[in-house]
């Protein structure tokens, strides 16, 4: 069975995942990234310009958190008249690590939800890793925490991403549903929406019951 394509949703997802490239410049004067404090503010900002489809409605809720060893970044949005979450994960950047993560040098055999021993590349199931086990700096929260202690019956969370980013929508939509590291798995209504994702980064990943659109191939 086939999901009619949402064109209105994926808007606003594609809004927000194009959003988390917001830490992607150096400051000219320092040739410095900036602080997650200034990436949350710009944001903030570009939520609330009226040059995007995201309506005024989302704001940043969770995060960001920017991770050490993968440089992945993840930020969660609220939907403040709906209520919805969105997780969204940003795609390769110019920094090392973030290239290195998009050569798969072997596969992992992913952890959760798995009944038929399904791999994944090496290195983006460690970047899924470190995103799970990242805290924000405001509510001490991970990521699963912070999202399971919002989520009321019928609530949909969105999981987005661009390029890199992209590539790891499914698995972190299966890891958030599923559960991961002893974690329970989170009851709410999951759609993904993958924008121009890696070609090799998901090896094989059987979805289940996620929802999970898949654009720009």
């Amino acid at each position: 069975m086939t999901n009619p394509f949402p064109l209105s949703q994926a808007q606003v997802q594609l809004t927000l995942a194009a959003l988390a490239y917001a830490a992607d410049t150096k400051d000219s004067k320092t040739g410095e990234y900036p602080p997650m404090s200034v990436v949350k503010a710009r944001i903030t900002g570009q939520l609330n310009s009226n040059e995007y489809c995201a309506d005024h409605t989302w704001t940043v809720v969770w995060g960001p958190v920017q991770t050490s060893l993968t440089d992945n970044l993840v930020y969660v949005a609220l939907n403040t008249v709906s209520g919805e979450l969105a997780v969204n994960l940003r795609g390769t950047t110019t920094q090392f690590l973030s290239r290195l993560e998009d050569l798969p040098s072997g596969q992992i055999t992913f952890p959760t939800g798995n009944t038929t021993g399904a791999a994944v590349s090496s290195e983006f199931h460690n970047a899924l890793s470190e995103m799970l086990d990242a805290k924000d700096p405001d509510t001490g929260l991970t990521l699963q925490a912070y999202v399971a202690g919002q989520i009321t019956q019928g609530q949909t969370v969105y999981v987005n991403g661009h390029s890199q980013g992209a590539a790891l929508v499914p698995m972190m939509q299966a890891a958030l549903q599923n559960g991961w590291n002893s974690i329970p798995g989170i009851a709410a209504t999951f759609k993904g929406f993958a924008f121009a994702p890696r070609p090799l980064a998901i090896l094989h990943l059987p979805l289940g019951s996620l929802t999970l659109w898949t654009v720009g191939l």
